[in-house]
């Protein structure tokens, strides 16, 4: 039996894209182990050993080199015939101390790190980075990544024999039931007796996810209502904005909700907000989960002109694409518009995409993959 070693700088629990490759593959015969970082973390779940680091310093380069010497104990202590490296600190470690010659290195790119908004003006810290990712991913028995614009720039960029494999970090299919008992639902039950149509974010908040610019909609529209659902650094700064325009009644920012209670509060808004501003490379060729979690439940989608984000609402014609730039206001109150006057416009390719756009479909490539 393939005994697989994940390593990746987050918190397991919370990385969707890796718990979800990491059982799947568990699920299907392999022996999973993922080092990880963080607390409280258990010794397993869902059939995959859990070996879990506090790091000493919070960030930095003294963080990364850290974790990158840890990753290489745990590779030099423990037996395993396939290193399955998530994103570059942990493919360097796996060139390192892995023998990328004698046993198999996987590289799940999740992202253009180098392009990243945190690396994206400092020339020699992506200097560094680079000759790593330019020695190590030539010697990775395979490389996965997130979707096909960023596969086509690797295999461009470094002269790839193959493309890599695209698996995209679409959720799982909604459970049946829905989460009506949580505080978030209620209070967006409470403003849709008020504004019937409702436009949704759902995501972490933080720069360049349109975030003041929905509030800047919301304002312009006089019947409809704003939910903002997530946690992050903007939303203090967010919800000063909202008290200064006097749209408390309007806009509700419900703070972190658990994935089950999505899809009830989603059912009580009539729009999904995806929309990414391009302010780094990365960013430009984003594919955001909240695209299929919109898409799983029956929301049209507002989404930006972007390679990504436009391949799937223009394919699955499951709602509206808008400029990042000048003319994106009038784009958007027009979308808007169109979805208040015909609110079932987009049922059917809705149903259609949902049965393609989850991690079942995902999943299948990821072992197509393996095999």
């Amino acid at each position: 039996m393939d005994h697989i070693l994940m390593l990746v700088h987050s918190d397991y629990l919370n990385d969707h894209r890796v718990r979800r490759e990491a059982e799947t593959l568990a699920e299907h015969g392999y022996r999973v182990s993922c080092a990880c970082t963080g607390e409280n973390i258990p010794e397993s779940h869902n059939g995959v050993r859990l070996l879990s680091y506090s790091p000493v310093h919070q960030g930095g380069k003294r963080r990364f080199l850290e974790v990158i010497r840890w990753f290489g104990t745990v590779i030099r202590s423990h037996d395993h015939t396939i290193l399955h490296a998530h994103d570059l600190d942990a493919l360097t470690a796996a060139g390192w101390y892995g023998k990328p010659d004698r046993i198999p290195v996987v590289y799940d790119s999740h992202e253009l790190y180098l392009d990243s908004i945190s690396l994206h003006n400092r020339r020699l810290t992506r200097f560094i980075w680079s000759l790593s990712e330019r020695r190590f991913i030539r010697k990775a028995t395979g490389v996965i990544t997130v979707c096909d614009s960023i596969a086509d720039i690797l295999q461009r960029k470094y002269g790839l024999d193959k493309r890599p494999a695209v698996i995209r970090n679409f959720p799982d299919k909604p459970v049946p039931g829905k989460d009506q008992d949580g505080s978030a639902f209620h209070r967006v039950k409470k403003l849709h007796t008020s504004f019937p149509f409702l436009l949704l974010y759902h995501g972490v908040i933080r720069e360049s996810r349109g975030l003041r610019f929905m509030i800047d909609l919301i304002e312009k529209l006089g019947d409809w209502g704003g939910v903002i659902c997530g946690d992050g650094p903007l939303l203090p700064e967010l919800r000063k904005i909202i008290e200064e325009k006097e749209l408390q009644d309007r806009i509700v920012c419900t703070g972190h909700i658990k994935q089950g209670e999505l899809p009830a509060v989603a059912e009580l808004c009539s729009a999904g907000l995806c929309y990414i501003e391009p302010d780094a490379p990365s960013y430009a060729y984003a594919l955001p989960n909240k695209l299929s979690e919109y898409v799983q439940t029956g929301l049209p989608v507002i989404g930006s002109r972007l390679p990504e984000i436009s391949r799937i609402i223009d394919t699955y014609e499951i709602g509206y694409t808008i400029e990042t730039g000048e003319g994106r206001t009038v784009q958007a109150l027009h979308a808007l518009k169109m979805i208040r006057e015909n609110p079932v416009r987009f049922r059917e390719a809705l149903l259609e995409a949902a049965r393609e756009l989850n991690w079942e479909t995902e999943k299948a490539r990821l072992l197509h993959f393996y095999d």
